[in-house]
This record gives C-alpha cells, sequence and structure tokens, in this order.
C-alpha cells in the first residue's frame, strides 16, 4: 500500500503544478530515495495522456565512473 500523501503530492505535482495534457511529453528524475514519489507522478502522467520517462540516479555512481572508466573504452 503506498501513502497517501505521496499520491496526493503527486496529484498536485502533474495536475496542478505542472497542468498535464494529452500528449505532454515529460522526464521525471530523482534519486533512489524518491522512488514512491516517482512511481506515483509516472502513474499520473499516464492517467492525464502524457509520455512520461524517467531518469533515476544511484548515489555514488558518478564517482564510480570517474574512478573506473578508461579513456576510449566508452
Amino acid at each position: 500500500m503506498t501513502d497517501p500523501r505521496i499520491e496526493k503530492f503527486a496529484k498536485v505535482l502533474t495536475h496542478y503544478s505542472i497542468k498535464l495534457k494529452k500528449g505532454d511529453l515529460i522526464q521525471i528524475q530523482g534519486s533512489a530515495l524518491a522512488t514512491p514519489l516517482i512511481k506515483a507522478a509516472y502513474r499520473e502522467a499516464l492517467l492525464c495522456g502524457a509520455h512520461p520517462y524517467t531518469r533515476v540516479s544511484v548515489e555514488g555512481l558518478s564517482e564510480v565512473f570517474y574512478k573506473n572508466a578508461k579513456e576510449g573504452k566508452l
């Protein structure tokens, strides 16, 4: 069961703050900590008829990349 506060916040974000409409393309971005809100906003965007896509970042991945990636091997 999801937290009703998160569901309400997702509705405020999609319907009031950005006023999503059918056919809108939207990127939902956040850290892994925001997963419940990202999922709720994604669902609301779909219900509006929008086309959401997500970008979730995991803390520490950039550091791992820059320490370990080899130039020319990307």
